[in-house]
């Protein structure tokens, strides 16, 4: 007996430890096999939007459903790291990813309260469940996280738990990671927050949507409070700073995406560009990041251009009555602010205007509320302008008080002019669009779709099918050159009448001036529609289709007859645009190219010179598709448009590389100039959406054509002039500006012409008729 119970000690023993060593190997089968591996954690990709800049390295766009931006630890600020250990963790680098002594605590607290008032999970088991489990409550949970925390400290250093948590954390508001915390309450940098700041953040994920500064401001400054003691508690900062830090007021509010540079139309275009070519549901989340073509400067420039025209047609067609209107005020009652505020706030800005509400109307002034809480005061230069609006056509009398435009609690909208002050406005009901091109490639260095994207996302540069009107002549002459015309040929501007079916058509110049007999040179210069007219028909439309083609116009969308002289067919700004560029670098079509490259989460490229019709290109050099003789005839002809044609307004810019063309369709529903050098090629449309006149006296060269020169006396200020050199191909002769013949020896009033080698013309006959200019020309019996 006494033997037998000498042996159960050790039997007992023996037992333990094989149960022990059964769960032990139950536990590592479990650990090694079962749950997920922890070597892919140091390259497990986080959720991180795509983000699109510009060829400067500006952010235009962001896109995804976690705003999330990575942070190394040599970013992280050593009081962020000690306001967390201190609040979550105090233990963090004394243990191995559990804290037994903390589990126990918590336990003890459970059984006499019946609550859990104690954490116990440490920061590394915060980072295995939110990178590997459910947020489900449960014992299975719990030990899956033990172990997991325990693996996690086996394969990783402290810092690199540290960076995983600081960056996959939630902190509320979509904000996911503490640098995008640090955006979204307090627009700034993680480098850039104070102790207050750190530990409002720190104290966010214990309840990210219950507790942030946003949601329940109260409650936050209270857990801001607990984490600032628990620093002082631990040393991590000393009285003077834990009493300063508590008596520092909330100051967190939501800041959006931070932006740099305005460009949304160019956002939705990469986007929408980009989901035809990867997987949408990593398009968002995998990191991508896109350079795109578009040049920071030049953008403003443009935004800035386009709003300023659109502004100018606006006021110059009168003041439209507000119609939105704060009652409390309109009926005489006291101002409740907030009420104020809250109702400016839905509409605060749009373009360049700033929402504001008419709160005191004296005689030569207005007192105004902004979105901001601001009272401003409009003062008479700002308001002077507002003659009513009756039609396009028409406004009342110019007001006399204040009192004639704006009343007490009406909504308006104002923009502050580095002239004359701030000033009075309304949303323009006209809208337009602006685009630049590089020449020499096709980069989009500038994308302007509209007034404003988020009042109205319709991108007018690439959706818009309109006529152009005149600026699409060049066109036509283009292909005259190429059909034994020069720029000293004669074409007859005189009446022209077609009947068809019982149907007249008499097409005008926009002057109702006949000027006889023209030069080419002249006719498109000054833009005369019956000297075009009989081109086009001397040339043959047979002839000028496959000519105007390969500039990248649709000849099955365009008129297969004389109307096509006039620009009656339908094509978007960015046609236009890249049409032009052939004239300006020397005859070559070039693509539009709006994406540089786009780069994975890790920078490297898995895209470089996509077009936005949807193709890769390795080269930069387009198709030739007209003679350098024909392009270098062309720009000349469209630089006198500006010498003393229908854009003599960019004389202004004192420059002589510059070239283009007015347009100005039928009843003046769209109004265009594409003007160019070398560098840049830059178009401007206005128009209705629903195509309807802009006014008697708006054409392109009074509508469009200063929204050009307002961005090319930015874009080209201190940039020297460029003139492509004259080709092998071209002489220069001197004619007799009448008859467009060669001029005789000592002849007074020639003039210079460019001419291809071959093509010169004879020397006048002194039987020709000169050209009579302003005279009356009786229509011809036969027309055509």
């Amino acid at each position: 007996m006494s033997a037998q119970r000498k042996k159960h000690p050790f039997i007992r023993l023996s037992t333990l430890v094989a149960i022990l060593g059964t769960l032990f190997l139950l536990g590592f089968f479990y650990s090694e096999w079962i749950l997920p591996k922890i070597e892919p954690l140091r390259d497990m990709p986080l959720q991180v939007p795509l983000r699109i800049f510009s060829r400067d390295g500006k952010l235009i766009g962001e896109y995804g459903q976690e705003r999330r931006s990575l942070i190394q630890r040599k970013s992280l600020p050593d009081l962020l790291i000690k306001a967390l250990i201190a609040t979550e963790d105090q233990r963090f680098y004394d243990h191995n990813g559990v804290d037994f002594w903390g589990l126990l605590r918590a336990a003890i607290e459970i059984i006499k309260t019946g609550q859990k008032t104690q954490g116990g999970g440490t920061i590394t088991m915060q980072v295995a469940r939110n990178f590997f489990l459910s947020p489900e409550r449960s014992f299975t949970r719990k030990f899956n996280e033990i172990l997991l925390a325990w693996k996690i400290e086996q394969k990783l250093t402290k810092d690199e738990i540290l960076v995983l948590y600081f960056n996959k954390i939630y902190m509320g508001y979509r904000a996911y990671g503490i640098s995008a915390a640090a955006q979204v309450y307090y627009g700034k940098t993680v480098a850039q927050l104070t102790l207050p700041e750190i530990a409002m953040l720190a104290g966010i994920p214990k309840a990210p949507s219950a507790i942030n500064p946003l949601a329940n401001p109260i409650e936050a400054k209270a857990r801001r409070a607990h984490v600032l003691e628990r620093m002082f508690h631990h040393g991590f900062i000393d009285e003077e700073q834990f009493q300063k830090a508590l008596q520092t007021p909330l100051n967190a509010s939501y800041h959006g995406i931070p932006i740099e540079m305005e460009a949304p139309y160019v956002a939705e275009m990469v986007r929408n560009e980009l989901i035809k070519r990867y997987n949408p549901e990593e398009l968002y989340t995998k990191g991508y990041r896109v350079i795109t073509t578009i040049d920071g400067e030049l953008q403003r420039y443009a935004n800035q251009a386009l709003r300023a025209g659109l502004l100018a047609y606006d006021r110059r067609h009168g003041f439209r009555k507000p119609e939105e209107f704060f009652e409390p005020l309109q009926k005489g009652e006291s101002f409740p602010k907030e009420m104020a505020l809250a109702f400016l706030g839905k509409k605060a800005r749009v373009g360049n205007l700033y929402a504001a509400l008419v709160s005191e109307v004296l005689e030569k002034e207005v007192t105004v509320l902004l979105a901001n809480g601001k009272t401003l005061t409009v003062p008479w230069e700002g308001l002077s302008w507002a003659k009513r609006y009756v039609h396009v056509d028409a406004q009342d009398p110019p007001p006399q008080t204040a009192s004639e435009i704006v009343s007490p609690g009406d909504k308006i909208y104002v923009y502050l002019d580095k002239n004359l002050g701030l000033q009075l406005a309304s949303i323009p009901t006209v809208n337009g669009a602006f685009v630049v091109l590089s020449p020499s490639d096709g980069s989009l260095l500038a994308l302007v779709g509209g007034f404003d994207y988020f009042e109205n996302n319709y991108n007018r540069v690439v959706q818009a099918k309109r006529q152009p009107g005149s600026s699409f002549k060049p066109f036509i002459y283009s292909a005259a050159l190429e059909n034994g015309y020069t720029a000293a040929s004669i074409i007859n501007d005189a009446p022209l009448v077609f009947e068809e079916d019982n149907k007249i058509w008499r097409p005008e110049n926009y002057t109702r001036e006949f000027s006889g007999p023209i030069r080419l040179r002249e006719a498109l210069a000054k833009s005369r529609n019956l000297a075009t007219i009989r081109l086009l028909q001397q040339v043959g439309i047979s002839r000028v289709l496959p000519h105007i083609k390969p500039f990248g116009f649709s000849t099955e969308q365009l008129p297969h007859d004389l109307s096509l002289a006039l620009g009656s067919g339908e094509v978007t700004p960015l046609e236009l645009t890249r049409g032009f560029a052939v004239f300006a670098n020397g005859g070559y079509r070039v693509d539009p190219i709006l994406i540089q490259r786009v780069e994975n989460a890790k920078g490297e490229v898995l895209e470089e010179i996509a077009s936005i019709e949807g193709t890769s290109r390795g080269s930069q050099k387009g198709t030739r598709i007209i003679s350098e003789e024909n392009a270098y005839v062309m720009r000349s002809l469209l630089k006198d448009v500006i010498t003393y044609g229908t854009a003599y307004r960019a004389k202004s810019l004192g420059r002589h590389d510059l070239s283009g063309k007015t347009g100005t369709t039928n009843d003046h529903a769209d109004a265009w100039f594409v003007g160019f050098n070398s560098n840049l090629v830059a178009c401007a449309w206005v128009g209705f959406d629903a195509p309807a006149p802009l006014g008697e006296l708006e054409t392109g060269g009074r509508v469009a054509l200063p929204i050009w020169i307002s961005f090319m006396k930015n874009a080209l200020r201190g940039r020297s002039e460029h003139t492509p050199p004259q080709p092998s191909g071209i002489v220069v002769a001197k004619i007799d500006p009448q008859t467009g013949w060669l001029a005789k020896g000592g002849e007074q009033d020639a003039i210079f012409e460019l001419f291809y080698k071959g093509s010169l013309p004879q020397q006048k006959n002194e039987e020709e008729p000169k050209s009579s200019k302003g005279s009356w020309f009786k229509i011809p019996e036969q027309l055509f």
